[in-house]
């Protein structure tokens, strides 16, 4: 079985800025990135019609998700 792993979200954030090291930062007034909670999209968001799984991923997640 799997187990549930802990953690600070806010902990990725060192992470990305590891990343921007020598990238050109946009001026503030540009947004050039999203990061959703999953979890909480799922929560969000209603199933509709879809029945399985799968339905609701095609259907309603990734739709969102692309808007």
């Amino acid at each position: 079985m799997g187990r549930l792993r802990l953690g600070n979200k806010s902990a990725i954030v060192p992470c990305f800025k590891e990343q921007l090291t020598g990238v050109v930062k946009p001026s503030e007034d540009v947004q050039s990135d999203v990061i959703l909670d999953g979890t909480a999209v799922v929560q969000l968001l209603k199933p509709g019609a879809a029945k399985t799984f799968k339905d609701y991923v095609v259907e309603v997640f990734i739709p969102y998700l692309e808007s």
